[in-house]
């Protein structure tokens, strides 16, 4: 079997200088001629699959380790998996195991905001409720000094209901949808394989 070397990809030299101050050091992270933001990642005499998962899940140091690095940048990623020549056979199982992880967060993803979107609007007529309640009671006891507290506590409750709903709507919901937008960029890296020549 031919072994498979890497093109060093060129780098600004803008990009290199964001990514190496401080604690990343590595002169192979920056951004590549197409625009990419190129990852190295090492798999040489590393555990390439999950314990206990035979070879139906990948290990998920790789995925915290692709995902620290990618934080660095905004761009399209790019990974360049070195590998040992033995283990390059193995390079489509990785490349399906990769996308299949990130396709089910994204999948994942999808039902939260969803669960999410349902309680809003839960909240929200729970909300409206005792907002009704509210006005019934402001109506038939506004007029009892004794049953003033009734109105003020209902108001309370229907407002705290409203507040959980918006909350939950356009906080939360925007959390998850980032963490997805997150995942389909991680999903749709390219890869690169190489074996280093000696």
């Amino acid at each position: 079997m031919s072994k498979i070397s890497r093109e060093e990809p060129k780098r600004t030299a803008a990009a290199i200088e964001s990514f190496v101050q401080g604690e990343f050091d590595s002169p192979s992270l920056g951004v590549d001629s197409e625009g990419r933001f190129c990852i190295p990642v090492d798999l040489r005499g590393e555990e390439l699959y999950a314990p206990f998962a035979g070879k139906s899940r990948l290990n998920d140091d790789l995925f915290a380790a692709v995902e620290e690095a990618a934080k660095l940048s905004h761009k399209p990623i790019h990974l360049e998996m070195k590998l040992e020549e033995e283990r390059l056979p193995e390079k489509d199982h990785v490349r399906r195991g990769y996308c299949r992880h990130y396709e089910a967060e994204m999948e994942e993803t999808k039902r939260k905001i969803k669960k999410l979107n349902l309680q809003s609007l839960l909240l929200l007529a729970v909300g409206i409720l005792f907002l009704a309640g509210y006005g019934l009671s402001q109506y038939y006891l506004g007029g009892h000094e004794i049953y003033f507290i009734v109105p003020e506590i209902l108001s309370i409750v229907a407002w705290v209901f409203v507040w959980a709903a918006t909350e939950k709507f356009f906080f939360d919901s925007r959390t998850e949808r980032l963490h997805w937008l997150n995942y389909r960029r991680l999903k749709n890296a390219s890869m690169t394989f190489y074996v280093e020549r000696k």
